[in-house]
């Protein structure tokens, strides 16, 4: 079974149901990863998820439900992966190669899928071109 790490990007499009969450899910039903989730991937979530109440695009009744379910799913169906300090260093290293142009939270994903030895998956194109340059291979989602 193969090991892919979800970041926000993808997160996000499986719980809010945007333009990308159908394929989030069709890509879950046909390739049964095993999904990593780490504990960086849920603040971002959850940030993205305040931002779109912030942003009025989401009731926050709405987006207190998306929090439930999106903890009952984690709990029952996903294996979670722990921030650790050497992902910090790694993306520290990803970011000082200037010819990468990453962001911080992007070079952290990268990190902790390449120290557990998973693919990625993002919808972020400019994420997955760079970690596949770093050798990681892409989810097709």
């Amino acid at each position: 079974m193969m090991n892919v790490c979800f970041d926000a990007s993808a997160l996000v499009s499986l719980f809010v149901g945007d333009a990308f969450g159908e394929r989030c899910e069709t890509y879950i039903e046909t390739y049964g990863p095993n999904i990593l989730v780490s504990d960086f991937a849920v603040v971002e979530f959850s940030s993205a998820i305040n931002k779109l109440v912030r942003m009025e695009m989401l009731p926050a009744s709405t987006a207190q439900g998306v929090f439930l379910d999106f903890e009952e799913w984690r709990r029952r169906a996903v294996t979670q992966v722990s921030l650790e300090s050497r992902d910090l260093a790694a993306a520290d290293g990803y970011l000082r190669r200037l010819d990468l142009n990453l962001r911080t939270g992007d070079a952290i994903h990268i990190a902790i899928a390449a120290r557990v030895d998973a693919s990625l998956a993002t919808f972020d194109q400019r994420m997955a071109q760079v970690a596949s340059l770093l050798g990681l291979d892409i989810a097709p989602a």
